[in-house]
């Protein structure tokens, strides 16, 4: 993989393909050496972003998945056909996981499909998750 190559998946917009696209991305971050923290939070964000793209997909419609290869990032667009009038809101919880997990993410309305793009760079930080106030962990 180098930068600038762009792998593309198309596939029904359907939770029942969710972990496909999980997989996909996955794969592509462990082919750059990701780390393994990083690996999860794309495969994460992504479970996030189809909680937003498919309840909004018209029925029948497909999801796309764009992985773009950067140096040293990677950006996921997500797309699909809606009757959406709006982005998601950027209050909601699948919206705050995601800017918590990528180092960019925006949503956009464009010829009648609903996009989300992820960037994620493999130097960030991954998203540290504590336990409880004096909590051991072991």
């Amino acid at each position: 993989m180098r930068p600038g190559d762009v792998v593309r998946l198309s596939l029904p917009a359907a939770t029942a393909y969710v972990g496909v696209a999980r997989s996909l991305a996955a794969g592509v971050a462990t082919r750059l050496d990701f780390d393994l923290d990083h690996v999860e939070d794309l495969r994460l964000a992504v479970s996030e972003a189809c909680s937003l793209l498919i309840p909004a997909a018209v029925a029948g419609s497909d999801l796309g998945l764009d992985v773009h290869i950067g140096d040293g990032d990677v950006t996921l667009q997500m797309t699909s056909a809606t009757a959406a009038s709006a982005t998601p809101a950027t209050d909601s919880f699948a919206w705050t996981v995601l800017t918590a997990l990528a180092d960019d993410a925006t949503s956009s309305l464009e010829d009648g499909r609903l996009i989300i793009r992820l960037r994620f760079s493999s130097s960030a930080e991954p998203m540290a998750i504590d336990g409880p106030a004096g909590a051991e962990r072991s």
